[in-house]
């Protein structure tokens, strides 16, 4: 049995889905239970006595996502997560294809109890992978290509953490790495609008952890030692190529803030007449560029083209 890995979307055609599911708990080497690691999950099937990732057959008329969301729910009684699409593979013995299959990524933030119903009698939680594995021949070659894709997909970037009343911590945190309970850090959202009330619309790369493919407004986090307005003026730079003349970037409006479930979100507005001509798509992140008024982003959002958050900035009016 031989397991390869592609590029996502490699291929037209389906068969399979696998989830890699983690979640972030407290490391018990930190006797004051502030520092996080990831921990892998694991099912065992009611018939076996090893353990495999969540995943399986695609259903007639579903897409490989909406597999991935079943079998995550019914194999591990994951109730609030986050998926995403990995990378593909395919599995072949003596040059006779098994199926293509696509890898999906899943952090898990709440399980309910695992369905009778269904195939799995428990779910485990390892370091990497365990010994006892169902598919001893495909799952450590795709864990493999995972700890890759996260890597390629995670670059070394560092936040001042937060508390929750937007306080300074004293803590540099690594992008990618759990961070503690009760913590948050600086997202910046830059609304780049022109005189006729038209604003820069990116377009995120395939590849992309989170909202994959799907129009935004060009946002970001903050780096450590960096300010709220830095950042949003650096986004715009490193997303669209458009460089914000000083002084569009000491008049910008900050015009919206919330804090979410991890983070402050900060919505500044920078009046300038850009030239899209100037668009220059960031490797790894943004693919595409466009103008929009508030009406066309708000029919994207509708019709599932461009990313739900900006939706309460439109519904609250916010923008003017």
């Amino acid at each position: 049995m031989i397991t390869e890995t592609f590029p996502y979307n490699t291929f037209t055609e389906y068969k399979y889905t696998v989830i890699f599911a983690r979640q972030a708990v407290n490391d018990p080497t930190d006797p004051a239970g502030v520092t996080r690691k990831w921990q892998w999950l694991y099912a065992r099937h009611k018939e076996r006595t090893t353990f495999e990732t969540a995943g399986g057959r695609i259903e007639p008329g579903e897409t490989p996502f909406e597999c991935a969301e079943r079998e995550l729910r019914e194999e591990t009684g994951a109730e609030k997560f986050y998926l995403h699409p990995a990378f593909d593979f395919t599995v072949h013995r003596n040059g006779i294809s098994k199926g293509n299959g696509q890898v999906y990524l899943a952090d898990v933030e709440k399980f309910g109890e695992l369905d009778p119903a269904y195939e799995m009698a428990e779910v485990k939680a390892f370091d990497t992978f365990p010994e006892a594995l169902t598919y001893p021949e495909i799952l450590p070659v795709l864990f493999a290509e995972m700890q890759r894709w996260l890597a390629r997909n995670t670059p070394d970037e560092y936040w001042d953490l937060l508390d929750a009343n937007r306080n300074p911590l004293g803590i540099t945190h690594k992008r990618g790495d759990p961070k503690p309970p009760g913590t948050y850090h600086t997202v910046v959202r830059a609304w780049v609008m022109n005189a006729k009330g038209e604003f820069i619309s990116t377009r995120r790369c395939l590849t992309k952890l989170g909202s994959p493919g799907m129009w935004e407004i060009t946002s970001g986090s903050a780096a450590a030692g960096e300010t709220s307005r830095q950042a949003a003026a650096r986004e715009v730079k490193e997303e669209t190529g458009v460089i914000l003349p000083p002084e569009c970037i000491e008049a910008a409006e900050l015009f919206r803030t919330v804090r979410e479930e991890n983070a402050f979100w900060d919505n500044w507005l920078f009046r300038h007449d850009f030239d899209l001509t100037d668009f220059v798509p960031q490797k790894g992140e943004t693919m595409d560029a466009k103008t929009a008024t508030l009406q066309d982003i708000a029919y994207m959002v509708e019709t599932g083209y461009f990313v739900r958050e900006e939706l309460k900035i439109l519904k609250n009016k916010l923008v003017k």
